[in-house]
């Protein structure tokens, strides 16, 4: 995969799933792909709603879909090689679904030291106005250059220690179809339509045969493929 041809992808983005986007933010600058106003970096030691804010309201996102959840889609280059992508989800927070109430039963049930940490602990953030929530964002890391880990791999949210290998790096289309067919309310709906559209028939054919194979090291290998 090169520069121009994740260019086409995510234009083909933009095409295919035009009626679930809101706006799109992605650019093409100083050889990289990224998105406009792009800052490094992941806000993964606050609270997921307030991660969530701050990137919304910075415009952190290449695509912000209808229900406010959105991708970011980032490629280094060096020399023409790819050296780094980040392809990452993030869903629109959930707010928990028990009431206090229903969190002081649990605590008088069961008793136990990380349920009353978690009890006295969303107790106090509700006292502050603070919802709390369920979700956090899913992402795809590739670092050329990392040795102290598997250079492409999975990640959900900020739990470090726990990394997916993978021994492709993602086409960036698969991994936002992936997504949307099992994260999305309503794609069921929208499904027939989209996939029988030529820019999406082209877009899987291009897919199946554009990917950059990392490792064949043994383990735990997973890769997205066209179905």
């Amino acid at each position: 995969m090169n520069v121009g041809y994740i260019s086409q992808c995510l234009d083909q983005i933009n095409t295919i799933y035009s009626d679930l986007l809101l706006t799109s933010n992605y650019c093409r600058k100083e050889g990289n792909i990224s998105w406009n106003n792009y800052s490094p970096g992941i806000y993964s030691k606050v609270l997921y709603a307030k991660e969530y804010e701050q990137l919304i309201d910075g415009r952190q996102y290449s695509f912000l879909l209808k229900d406010k959840s959105f991708f970011q889609f980032y490629y280094e280059f060096s020399d023409g090689e790819l050296t780094k992508a980040k392809l990452c989800f993030y869903p629109y927070p959930i707010s928990n679904r028990e009431d206090m109430e229903a969190l002081e039963e649990y605590f008088c049930e069961s008793g136990t030291d990380i349920l009353e940490t978690y009890y006295y602990g969303l107790k106090e953030l509700q006292e502050m106005g603070v919802v709390s929530t369920n979700n956090s964002h899913f992402r795809f890391d590739y670092d050329h250059n990392v040795a102290t880990h598997c250079k492409s791999h999975a990640q959900y949210g900020g739990i470090n220690d726990l990394r997916i290998p993978f021994n492709h790096i993602i086409n960036p289309i698969l991994f936002f179809e992936f997504i949307i067919k099992n994260a999305y309310d309503g794609y069921n709906s929208m499904k027939e339509v989209i996939e029988s559209s030529d820019n999406y028939r082209h877009a899987m054919s291009l897919a199946s045969k554009n990917y950059t194979q990392v490792s064949e090291e043994s383990g735990i290998h997973l890769q997205f493929r066209a179905l």
